[in-house]
């Protein structure tokens, strides 16, 4: 048996609670959506609650034009291959770029440190990767380059 989804929202919002985040809560589809501060300007958190997992989604305030998006998908590739958690995603349709993060906790509630780091590593990719996703977007420099540059 599962956790059931307002439990997870529980657990969500008690985080949240101990934070100064400002977020609202969408009881009816069980989402929390906040706008936190990042190297890409105001990055958009949504977290949504099912019954026994959460999922994080970090949107860039920054959508790739349709004649950047194979680099920018390029990009997401390479900051992508060997990620230990989570990952970039891109929508094809509208370059759309969010990172995203989830934790699966089936009937146990998860630790306090699952909790913050889940809700944690989406903005944090999002700052180190941040400088060269913009510069790929804009032209200035080679996908694979600018990837190396953000893990170093």
């Amino acid at each position: 048996m599962l956790l059931p989804k307002d439990s997870v929202l529980k657990i969500v919002r008690d985080f949240l609670e101990r934070t100064d985040i400002h977020y609202k809560t969408n009881e009816y589809t069980c989402n929390f959506n906040m706008s936190l501060n990042s190297r890409l300007n105001q990055v958009q958190v949504e977290i949504r609650c099912y019954d026994g997992l959460f999922i994080v989604y970090a949107t860039a305030p920054l959508h790739a034009s349709p004649d950047k998006r194979d680099d920018v998908m390029s990009f997401i590739t390479y900051a992508n291959y060997g990620l230990q958690r989570g990952n970039f995603e891109m929508d094809q349709n509208d370059g759309e770029i969010r990172y995203k993060d989830f934790l699966s906790f089936g009937e146990v509630a998860p630790s306090s440190h699952e909790v913050t780091s889940t809700i944690s590593i989406p903005m944090l990719m999002m700052n180190r990767y941040g400088d060269g996703l913009i510069n790929v977007m804009f032209g200035n420099a080679d996908p694979e380059e600018a990837c190396k540059a953000c893990e170093q």
